[in-house]
């Protein structure tokens, strides 16, 4: 019984961040992306619609090729 109330409190706790991610959200593109340096966001990525774009691949850092694409990414 304590662990289902600890459990409905936590999710009583998590709604005003989510309610203000999805606020801030609002103003973005409907395909906004976003750049992590390990690919470990995906829930959130999912969970408010965004892509990720992963800098670390496989666990290696990006070759100077990649660094490349990726400011082809961001800034064009």
């Amino acid at each position: 019984m304590v662990y289902q109330a600890n459990y409905k409190a936590f999710l009583e706790e998590l709604k005003a961040p989510d309610m203000e991610i999805r606020r801030v959200l609002q103003t973005t593109d409907q395909h906004a992306r976003f750049m992590v340096y390990h690919p470990s966001w995906g829930y959130f990525a999912r969970n408010y619609g965004l892509e990720q774009i992963p800098i670390e691949l496989e666990g290696k850092k990006p070759s100077p090729r990649k660094l490349l694409q990726l400011i082809k990414i961001v800034f064009y």
